[in-house]
């Protein structure tokens, strides 16, 4: 399998499994700047990098999202197999919730528990990964472990609030098929 066809499927399966049965909060600006109001959109999985916000459709957002990263692969020629090793970047958003004061009404109040919100959703998606044999016909490797994590800054964890950051990685194999140029032109 070519490896964008891999990086391709997983990035649909991701949406389809990760992405599509989740919403989270997607931030909305006011004049330039960040407000409490928000509105609940399904994630979006993109492959290999976010596209800057002026290359999206208005209907998309950057956040929420996972973003498929190819991260390294390996090739052994003997067993006729390949490694690939992928991390899922996830991102989301939550300054805060609306409660009723004593009053009856309803307000925002800023607290700090977006992270929450992002670690019930990596959950979630880790389970899946460890539940499922195949992705679009890729192995995953119950060998290897299924890693997760804060992203980090000189080994502290990347404080955005109210955006909240986290990665899994897990490794996929699959066989190589093998290609001979001298015989391409009659393929």
């Amino acid at each position: 399998m070519e490896l964008n066809e891999v990086v391709d499927n997983l990035t649909a399966w991701v949406q389809e499994n990760l992405c599509d049965n989740t919403e989270l909060l997607k931030p909305i600006a006011r004049g330039g700047e960040m407000s409490s109001d928000y509105e609940m959109v399904t994630p979006k999985a993109f492959s290999l990098y976010v596209p800057p916000k002026d290359q999206l459709p208005p209907d998309l957002s950057q956040i929420p999202s996972i973003c498929v990263q190819l991260t390294k692969g390996t090739d052994d020629m003997v067993e006729n197999e390949r490694s690939l090793g992928f991390r899922l970047a996830f991102s989301a958003y939550r300054p805060g919730n609306f409660v009723e004061n004593d009053k009856g009404e309803v307000v925002f109040e800023r607290n700090a528990n977006g992270w929450k919100d992002l670690w019930l959703w990596v959950s979630k998606s880790v389970n899946k990964l460890q539940t499922d044999m195949y992705i679009e016909g890729v192995k995953v490797d119950k060998a290897t472990p299924i890693t997760y994590g804060h992203f980090q800054i000189d080994e502290n964890m990347v404080d955005a609030y109210p955006y909240w950051y986290a990665w899994v990685e897990l490794t996929l194999t699959c066989g190589i098929k093998a290609k001979h140029n001298t015989y391409n032109e009659y393929l």
